[in-house]
């Protein structure tokens, strides 16, 4: 088992069933709204999140459209938003929607994030554990690598107390102090920010109000073109959506990193709460002639786990030693299977 390499992934359904019980957010308190959004969320009528909604007016219509669209078992919110950026090349009034929705969403799961660290605690919640775990097997693995989808920070915040280690600068992603884990958000995060003259860098996000206006009238603009700009005082969401036109949405240092943890190599993976929708997680692996020895899933709906198994499959060398649907959360995993699981692979 030493020779293998662990590849963590994780999906919305994973942050939505980070923490338990789920009534501390049923009880009154201000945080009940705040649970992390499944991606289907992010757009609905939640009364927390239309207070946030309201201070970009114009993602009503763009959220008439998703809920319209998502139906569609293969729908994503980065592929939504990639044709949303491309009709803003031409047309005004979509320009506005698309910058006006990526301020929303960085707005929206940077206060979900701290509503839920602050409100439930920074440890009380399944990724502590789940960090705690798999440093504890460490030995089993090579290298072990963090693939998440998500856009907020709380499994952050689990890597950092773990490790007394701060995500403030973009390298510190690729290799997290003693352990040298790596951490891939490969579709952005609320944390970070564009400058547009130096590239990708984490930032505070400066006059949003303003920010927006100057990209409607072309003043500035994320596609390359318009007037020059004060190097850090103009930031834009990473999040969502390629910054450039064909560019990841993560630094691609970032993307080498988890590349050099699969190519070539025998990997297992464990997937929490990831639905599969969408290719660039498949396309990664296909594409690094991984073989991956073990894939455990996580998932409640037995359609979705059906699905995502079948995809799982279609990488070559795939082999299924082991799987896991979930009925009592991901907590519950964590908890009470994760621990076996890594004694099997232990006793080989």
């Amino acid at each position: 088992m030493k020779d293998n390499n662990l590849i963590v992934i994780t999906g919305a359904g994973a942050s939505y069933g980070c923490y338990v019980p789920v009534e501390h957010f049923l009880n009154g308190h201000d945080e009940h709204n705040y649970r992390p959004p499944l991606t289907k969320h992010l757009f609905q009528k939640n009364p927390a999140f239309q207070e946030i909604r309201l201070k970009y007016r114009t993602v009503e219509h763009v959220a008439a459209e998703i809920l319209a669209e998502q139906s569609d078992p293969n729908w994503t919110l980065e592929n939504y938003m990639m044709r949303l950026k491309k009709d803003a090349t031409t047309d005004p009034v979509r320009r506005r929607w698309y910058y006006e929705t990526l301020f929303y969403l960085q707005d929206l799961l940077t206060t979900v994030s701290v509503k839920c660290l602050r409100g439930q605690g920074r440890g009380a919640n399944a990724y502590t554990q789940l960090v705690g775990i798999v440093w504890k097997y460490r030995e089993l693995f090579n290298d072990v690598c963090f693939l998440t989808l998500n856009y907020d920070t709380i499994l952050d915040a689990a890597l950092e107390d773990a490790f007394f280690h701060r995500f403030d600068d973009m390298s510190k992603y690729v290799s997290i102090r003693e352990c040298k884990w790596g951490y891939v958000k490969l579709h952005g995060s609320c944390h970070w920010s564009r400058n547009i003259e130096d590239g990708a860098s984490i930032g505070p996000m400066l006059d949003r109000s303003e920010h927006i206006e100057r990209a409607v009238l072309d003043e500035i603009s994320i596609f390359g073109a318009g007037k020059p700009i004060i190097a850090g005082s103009n930031r834009f969401p990473v999040i969502a959506a390629p910054v450039g036109e064909y560019e990841p949405i993560c630094p691609p240092e970032h993307i080498d990193r988890i590349r050099r943890a699969i190519e070539n190599k025998p990997v297992n993976v464990i997937s929490i709460g990831f639905s599969g929708a969408g290719q660039d997680v498949f396309d990664l692996f296909s594409k690094s002639n991984t073989s991956i020895n073990n894939v455990t899933l996580v998932e409640p709906n037995a359609a979705a786990f059906q699905a995502l198994q079948t995809k799982f499959q279609k990488i070559g060398g795939t082999k299924f030693e082991g799987s896991y649907s979930d009925e009592g959360g991901f907590l519950n995993f964590v908890a009470r299977v994760l621990p076996g699981l890594f004694e099997s692979w232990k006793r080989g």
